[in-house]
């Protein structure tokens, strides 16, 4: 199966289940890598 977007990995999506599932995941979700990595207009948290 061809890829056609950075969220056919997998990851992304696996992720947003465990985050809908999970209230601790859930609110820290927009500060996961994995959503980062897929939302272009998105810059890496600074720590």
């Amino acid at each position: 199966m061809e890829r056609t977007s950075k969220t056919d990995n997998n990851r992304y999506p696996m992720y947003c289940y465990t985050a809908s599932k999970n209230d601790v995941e859930f609110a820290k979700f927009k500060q996961n890598p994995i959503y980062h990595a897929v939302l272009e207009h998105v810059s890496p948290p600074t720590r």
